[in-house]
């Protein structure tokens, strides 16, 4: 379950043209199923499996922003309503030129995963045979 994405743009970081976003990402999930034999009883794994989901996650969501900015620059995440909602005053300055200004606007994405439970733990299944 991803839970409620946020995007914040702090008003005192807004400097002329110099805007800056936070977005921030809470995903909570389960290990239901794992083709390696990784101890799912090891916290040390669980950490490492969680750190790498929120590595890859937020190398996507960087890699999807930057597209939009600098290949379509186009809003679509609607950084500008956030601005307008948040920042009236400034965004009455801005929104004649934001298309000059959105594409080098700053975007900071941080992604948190919690794994909450764990499917079977147990080592896998070896046959009579096996060594």
């Amino acid at each position: 379950m991803i839970s409620v994405c946020m995007a914040t743009f702090n008003g005192e970081k807004y400097i002329k043209e110099q805007m800056e976003f936070d977005i921030k990402v809470n995903i909570k999930g389960m290990l239901s199923e794992q083709k390696n034999a990784v101890d799912l009883k090891n916290s040390e794994n669980i950490n490492q499996i969680e750190e790498s989901c929120a590595n890859t996650v937020k190398s996507q969501i960087e890699d999807v922003i930057k597209k939009a900015q600098k290949t379509f620059k186009t809003d679509i995440f609607g950084f500008g309503q956030i601005i307008h909602r948040q920042s009236p005053k400034e965004w009455k300055e801005l929104k004649d030129k934001w298309k000059e200004y959105y594409p080098d606007a700053k975007v900071n994405v941080s992604v948190d995963v919690k794994i909450q439970r764990r499917g079977m733990a147990n080592s896998s299944a070896k046959w009579k045979d096996d060594k």
